[in-house]
């Protein structure tokens, strides 16, 4: 207990009173936490030593008292970057969402990984440079970083080589030996793709991704979120008409 001083990407952050937010951040250490800004809803005119207005997708340093609660009474706040880029286009904030709630829904704290991933993510946004494959990137990486991804190397069932591959949610990737009834078909191409995305391999800001590959790659991560989440990621249907358009 006392006060602590953490990195977070504001994620939400929902009226309480006419004075007061509560707010909704991923942080590097502790995976979502969820803040009590008594005050923090309306700020001074006059610049208040310790608090800058806290924002939806911004990076901030964030000191609070750490309680044994659901809620951390927050007690400074330091914009680090306000993405203002993400700002500009209605489907660049579309996008920003669709990430802040993988986040909320995939996060399993005190897994540094995912914090890197969504603030890469909301640069990229911000950036406007390749936000389909940024989102490709992202979702992948935050399976990944979470457990939730199987091998894509090798037959979950078996170990075998996947030469030709099929997937099955709950079951992963599968080798012709192993297919179940149910199992979607893969091509090595697309296992290939994830693979070189996951890897961060060189080249990869000049990757093109063919629209039937792009097509089954977001349906397979569709298949694996709603598997582990129990539901649909939030905005898909927005996002995949950004994605495939």
């Amino acid at each position: 207990m006392g006060l602590e001083t953490v990195r977070a990407l504001v994620i939400n952050t929902v009226k309480f009173s006419d004075t007061s937010l509560i707010i909704v951040a991923l942080t590097p250490s502790d995976g979502v936490l969820h803040f009590f800004g008594r005050g923090f809803r309306k700020l001074p005119k006059k610049s208040y030593l310790g608090r800058d207005a806290v924002e939806t997708f911004s990076e901030m340093e964030l000191t609070f008292y750490r309680t044994s609660g659901d809620l951390q009474p927050l007690r400074h706040s330091y914009s680090i970057d306000g993405f203002e880029g993400i700002r500009t286009e209605y489907s660049r904030l579309l996008l920003a969402s669709f990430g802040a709630g993988l986040a909320l829904d995939l996060s399993s704290g005190g897994i540094s990984g995912e914090y890197e991933c969504l603030q890469e993510y909301w640069h990229a946004i911000s950036t406007g440079r390749r936000t389909v494959l940024a989102t490709l990137t992202f979702w992948l990486s935050m399976l990944h970083e979470g457990g939730f991804l199987p091998p894509t190397s090798r037959c979950s069932a078996c170990g075998g080589e996947l030469t030709q591959p099929f997937f099955l949610p709950g079951k992963g990737f599968l080798c012709q030996a192993c297919r179940l009834p149910g199992a979607e078909a893969m091509s090595v191409g697309d296992m290939r793709y994830v693979r070189h995305i996951l890897g961060r391999d060189q080249g990869l800001d000049r990757l093109i991704i063919p629209q039937s590959t792009l097509h089954r790659l977001l349906g397979l991560l569709t298949d694996i979120t709603e598997f582990e989440v129990g539901r649909r990621p939030r905005l898909l249907d927005q996002i995949r008409k950004i994605c495939e358009n």
